[in-house]
């Protein structure tokens, strides 16, 4: 299975979706800001990272920029995760990159469902760079 980091800095939240995606046969990890994000992201070359859009200090877009940034992450699919992202931001994060937006409560089905979808844009990524 796929490996997923999980950024966000509410620490209910990364285990609750730690277990959840290793009991999906997920190699998962987290990162508790932005800036320990990218420097797991670089470390681990994850295949998905799911990342809160509302962090103190290096926000989700900060952090997606700085993901972007790199050639070592610049392809890796975000899905951005939030309670409540302004919408200018959700915009801005979307034109970055982001390949999908997870409103924050949401069902263990709907984080199956975009971890899905974002695996599907990596394989796609990958295929293209291959040819």
């Amino acid at each position: 299975m796929s490996t997923i980091l999980i950024i966000d800095d509410d620490s209910a939240i990364r285990q609750m979706l730690l277990r959840v995606l290793q009991i999906n046969g997920h190699n998962a990890y987290e990162a508790e800001n932005g800036e320990v994000g990218v420097q797991l992201a670089n470390q681990l070359i994850p295949d998905v990272i799911l990342c809160d859009a509302i962090m103190p200090g290096m926000n989700g877009v900060e952090t997606l920029a700085t993901l972007r940034q790199s050639p070592a992450t610049r392809e890796i699919p975000v899905v951005m995760l939030s309670g409540s992202i302004p919408e200018a931001q959700l915009k801005q994060a979307l034109s970055m990159g982001a390949v999908d937006y997870l409103p924050k409560p949401f069902t263990i089905q709907e984080l199956r469902q975009s971890v899905k979808r974002a695996e599907g844009v990596r394989e796609s990524v990958g295929s293209a760079i291959e040819q």
